[in-house]
């Protein structure tokens, strides 16, 4: 009779580890995912993906203000803009009595808000005038533009401001000498807080006849 409970006892004992075991050794499921969370730990991000850093990261958005027309109504219409993930940094063209081509210097923004490599659209406008060059300093981009305007285009140059500082406060930081003559109507703007210049609409021919700024949203 004693040797019988024993059996029983025996059997049983090894069916409660059995069964804690798992089919064929299997370790139970808390253990096993115990063991996967370890494993994972131990794993590279993949290549190109970006770890988190706790900041926020900056990102021009599809959010525009356009700003005020200046010029006249001749010449056909067009525009240029900065490629996606771009903000202007400055603009280039033709210039003599009127401003006669421009175009807009681009740069890529990093989600710090430091500017990037830079590149020059194609140009709006005629081959007259002579060449000019007017860029933001380093670390500045376009926040709006001055010069003056009748029936053509007559003078541009651009207001500048870091990207970081422009979120939180509108104040102008630089501003180039504008190419072109001393006709036409003075003209200042800037863009609203937190938005930077990527693309213009234009009307022109021989000359730029019109001018538009158009302003992008720079967000978290």
């Amino acid at each position: 009779m004693k040797k019988t409970t024993s059996l029983l006892t025996l059997s049983v004992a090894c069916a409660a580890f059995l069964s804690a075991c798992g089919p064929e050794g299997e370790l139970p499921q808390e253990a096993a995912s115990e063991n996967t969370e370890l494993a994972s730990g131990n794993q590279e991000a993949p290549e190109g993906a970006q770890l988190g850093t706790g900041r926020s990261k900056l990102a021009v958005t599809n959010i525009t203000s356009s700003l005020e027309v200046h010029g006249g109504w001749g010449g056909g219409w067009g525009s240029m803009g900065c490629m996606s993930g771009y903000v202007a940094v400055g603009i280039t063209g033709r210039s003599g009595l009127h401003v006669d081509q421009l175009s807009l210097i681009c740069a890529y923004l990093n989600t710090d808000g430091s500017l990037g490599p830079q590149y020059t659209t194609s140009g709006f406008g005629g081959s007259g005038g002579s060449f000019f060059w007017s860029q933001c300093p380093a670390g500045q981009a376009v926040v709006g533009f001055h010069g003056g305007a009748g029936q053509y285009l007559d003078r541009l140059g651009v207001h500048c401001a870091s990207v970081n500082s422009w979120r939180t406060a509108t104040a102008v930081q630089y501003s180039t000498v504008a190419a072109g003559g001393s006709g036409g109507g003075s003209f200042s703007e800037i863009a609203p807080l937190s938005y930077v210049v990527t693309s213009l609409n234009l009307r022109g021919g021989l000359f730029v006849d019109q001018f538009q700024g158009v302003a992008s949203l720079i967000a978290q």
